[in-house]
């Protein structure tokens, strides 16, 4: 990957997407994410690696991962543009991509009958 123009701020959003719903990146800036989209369908699914499970609920999703004495929730979100490039194992789907501040949304979802219907998008900015 080349490197940013200089002056180019840069964020990179590891795994934390979810809980962004109100962030507004300031212009000029470039998001680097990666994270999960989650299944369409409510229900329990083994994370990889025996990392331990998520519950996907119509408007939630509750993790339990190994290593954790809490479970956590947060909102279904997913990020409007996608991922440049993923990994799927066939029930919920790793992936990473970039954007600038322009062309970021974070969308809340809620699933019935495994559609996803968009509840509310952030964005775009600037």
């Amino acid at each position: 990957m080349a490197h940013p123009p200089a002056g180019l701020r840069t964020y990179a959003l590891i795994d934390v997407h979810y809980y962004l719903q109100s962030w507004t990146p300031p212009a000029g800036t470039m998001i680097l994410y990666s994270g999960i989209e989650f299944p369409l369908v409510s229900g329990r699914y083994p994370l990889p690696f025996n990392n331990g499970e998520l519950t996907v609920y119509d408007d939630e999703i509750v993790m339990h991962t190994a290593g954790q004495s809490e479970s956590y929730r947060h909102k279904n979100v997913y990020i409007k543009s996608g991922f440049d490039s993923s990994f799927n194992p066939g029930w919920l789907n790793f992936g990473f991509g970039k954007c600038t501040a322009r062309d970021w949304q974070l969308c809340e979802i809620k699933t019935v009958c495994s559609r996803k219907h968009i509840l509310s998008c952030s964005g775009p900015y600037h």
